[in-house]
């Protein structure tokens, strides 16, 4: 059978790349012809044309159309696409990745997620609290699978330094919704509690005026550099940490690559009580906190990590497993709608 992954691969992507389309497409081809090669024409244009031949489309990130170019003609060719699909009795699938656009909801992105609800045969979510939402508002099967995890392969691992010299790391692109100013803010507001914490922070921000706000709170135990930064010093400078940190603020969270990358490369995590970061706590592999004025005492709680619950959640959650996971969903959703033909 063929399956459509949606946004399809570009030769030229800008900014900070996300490893997940690549490692979802080439997993999944081991099931279905899936549209490995980068895509010619510009993204809903692709599946158009694709929407009169494949079985199964899966679509993922779909609210980023109420906020391109031309977004309610892109809206209204989507409306389409989504009708084909439907009268060729496609399967369709929705990775849901986040509760609410981190750009913020408006009236396309109700719309556009409204026609998911109506129009999708599966839902994938990456966390029960994404879970228990969309299941409110549509009648397709919602299946919870965690965000896969990536294997990192790196050079001399066994030489990097054991001796912590920061209490916090924060890595990856640095946007607002991820909370870092108001992390940087309590931090100025309570120094009786966070004078000697040791502070990392690397990550590309391509949001000048953010980035000012968030420089205006550095002070001289805060390391802040913005740059993208490479697993090989990633792992480093993990090691060099007690914590990573995910000061997220915004309730958009359900799954975090950055979470599961850093899970990856045995790091002890913190991360609010939300998403996945809440599932994972329950097992022990990570700590949330309700409010930021949980940290000192998180942070005191060092030797809690289940370093083997950790290695047991990496090793079981794959991309080979989930992928063989979806294409089960997939097969069995597709035989359920040939018993209604």
């Amino acid at each position: 059978m063929k399956a459509y992954f949606y946004p399809p691969l570009f030769r030229k992507t800008k900014g900070v790349h996300n490893p997940y389309s690549k490692n979802f497409i080439s997993s999944l081809s081991k099931h279905y012809k899936v549209n490995s090669k980068p895509a010619k024409t510009v993204g809903l244009l692709d599946l158009f044309c694709a929407c009169f031949s494949t079985d199964i489309v899966i679509l993922n990130w779909v609210d980023n159309i109420a906020f391109k170019k031309m977004a309610y003609f892109q809206y209204i060719l989507f409306n389409i696409i989504l009708k084909i699909l439907v009268m060729r009795n496609v399967c369709v699938v929705w990775v849901l990745h986040n509760i609410h656009p981190h750009k913020g909801e408006n009236a396309l992105t109700k719309k556009i997620n409204n026609l998911m609800c109506k129009y999708s045969d599966l839902v994938i979510v990456h966390s029960s609290e994404a879970k228990n939402y969309i299941s409110r508002h549509t009648k397709a099967q919602v299946c919870f699978l965690h965000h896969p995890i990536e294997p990192i392969a790196l050079d001399n691992q066994d030489s990097f330094n054991s001796c912590i010299t920061f209490d916090f790391l924060i890595w990856g692109s640095i946007e607002p919704y991820k909370g870092i100013l108001e992390f940087l803010q309590f931090c100025s507001n309570n120094k009786k509690v966070t004078a000697d914490w040791r502070i990392k922070i690397v990550g590309l921000c391509k949001d000048k005026a953010y980035e000012e706000e968030v420089k205006k709170y550095i002070s001289p135990n805060v390391i802040y550099e913005n740059r993208k930064i490479e697993f090989q010093e990633l792992a480093k400078e993990i090691s060099l940490s007690q914590f990573v940190l995910f000061p997220y603020t915004s309730s958009s969270v359900s799954s975090s690559g950055a979470l599961m990358d850093s899970l990856a490369l045995g790091a002890n995590i913190i991360g609010p009580s939300k998403g996945a970061f809440k599932d994972l706590a329950k097992n022990g592999i990570c700590f949330v906190y309700e409010s930021l004025e949980d940290l000192p005492n998180l942070k005191k709680r060092f030797s809690e990590i289940n370093k083997t619950e950790i290695q047991f959640f990496v090793h079981k959650h794959s991309w080979d497993d989930f992928a063989n996971n979806v294409s089960g969903l997939i097969n069995t959703s597709i035989n359920e709608k040939s018993k209604h033909e």
